[in-house]
């Protein structure tokens, strides 16, 4: 029987501690729904979707510093707004982008605001160093200040989260002040990785690539010592240094995905280790990674062997350009894997892994033609490269991007006009 996550032990009987915790598993829409908007309000995608985990630092990432104390100034009734494949090359038409998204808000009123819209106002990120051959880097948030007294506002928008009206008017909505780093450590590649095999044997080969990982640590006292005690440090927890760093690496978990190989290979098969996150500092997760993965400033991370398997370690990338997850690759997004998907695609901003010729010549985007609104405002972030077509390797790399059907909201303008 081939691998199916369905019947996977870690789904079940075996999972790791605080597996239940991991943001990159939950979903949007959950809990009790709070107040919704009133009708007629400008049709989107309900979903629910995959929630998309980003730390408040990721946010603030290479944003000037004036701007970023003026939104930390702000508290709550500032939250970000991640426009799906956006980035550097998408703030050419960030005033474009941030009156439309501050359009659609102004159309949602509430019962409990007298049936009215919130004046809410949208703000597009102040760069601190533009880079002409990073389109897709940071930074990658508009912010949007909710104004006083807009808790119904507030509630919804990270309640329903993702907002896919048209393919040139797609975002997420999430709180800034999250202050939990990304349960990704590192992206385990192979050629001995391959989703086609039994599913015993995927099972077997993590459970020996885990054991692996964990003698890393419990190996070497120096790093248990400081695994020990950053997780004194940050969990509450207590107990000797050997079960202070049993209590972390029980929640190491591998989940087979496909990655980008750093080559400019075609997509491989991977795992990606999670972990729940030792400490909030950056500086000392990355100190606390390098001494984990054994990096060495001319090779790298030292592979993994199992017997005469090698496994290299940080080979292969995993992001996605589209909704800005770390622990899926672009042409993976569940957003855009969602049936019924509206929003902007991997195709749209030329990262679905199929070799594309050029385009035709540009035309002006217009109110009722959001397909070509938005190949305009992205035609300006990318130039599609050609790579040799090639099947997805593994069919389980879309985590969670098949499950439940997304539905319509109620109501509905058409597509947003300048």
């Amino acid at each position: 029987m081939p691998y199916l996550q369905a019947f996977d032990p870690v789904e079940s009987t075996s999972k790791p501690a605080h597996w239940d915790e991991c943001p990159h598993r939950k979903k949007t829409r959950a809990g009790v729904p709070p107040e919704q908007p009133l009708l007629p309000h400008q049709e989107f995608l309900e979903g629910p979707f995959p929630h998309t985990h980003v730390p408040e630092y990721r946010f603030f990432s290479n944003l000037n510093a004036a701007q970023i104390q003026a939104v930390r100034q702000r508290g709550t009734q500032i939250l970000a707004i991640i426009p799906h494949g956006g980035g550097q090359g998408l703030l050419k038409r960030a005033k474009v982008v941030a009156s439309a998204i501050e359009s659609f808000l102004r159309s949602l009123a509430f019962e409990s605001n007298g049936r009215k819209a919130f004046n809410v106002k949208v703000y597009e990120p102040e760069v601190k160093k533009m880079d002409p051959n990073n389109p897709f880097g940071k930074p990658h948030a508009f912010f949007v200040d909710l104004g006083p007294n807009a808790d119904a506002l507030r509630k919804f928008l990270l309640w329903q989260e993702v907002f896919a009206v048209n393919p040139s008017l797609s975002f997420s909505v999430l709180p800034v002040d999250t202050r939990e780093a990304s349960w990704k450590v590192c992206v385990i590649t192979g050629d001995d990785i391959e989703p086609n095999a039994t599913h015993a044997y995927l099972v077997q080969q993590r459970t020996l690539l885990l054991t692996e990982l964990k003698k890393r640590i419990h190996d070497d006292f120096k790093l248990l010592w400081k695994t020990a005690q950053l997780v004194l440090n940050s969990w509450n927890v207590h107990g000797t240094y050997s079960e202070l760093a049993t209590m972390f690496t029980d929640t190491f978990m591998l989940e087979l995905t496909t990655a980008d190989p750093r080559s400019g290979a075609p997509p491989a098969p991977a795992f990606i280790l999670y972990a729940k996150p030792l400490t909030y500092d950056k500086r000392e997760a990355v100190k606390w990674r390098a001494d984990f993965l054994r990096v060495h400033p001319r090779t790298g991370a030292q592979p993994l062997r199992l017997g005469l398997d090698i496994f290299p370690v940080d080979k292969g990338s995993v992001d996605c350009k589209v909704c800005k997850a770390d622990v899926h690759r672009t042409a993976d997004c569940p957003l855009a894997n969602t049936p019924g998907w509206i929003g902007v695609t991997p195709e749209l901003i030329g990262k679905d892994d199929k070799e594309t010729a050029g385009r035709e010549a540009a035309k002006e985007p217009g109110a009722q033609n959001p397909v070509d609104a938005a190949q305009d405002i992205f035609r300006t972030v990318v130039k599609r490269k050609k790579r040799t077509s090639e099947p997805n390797p593994s069919g389980v790399t879309k985590r969670g991007g098949r499950t439940g059907r997304g539905g319509r909201g109620s109501g509905g303008f058409g597509a947003w006009a300048k």
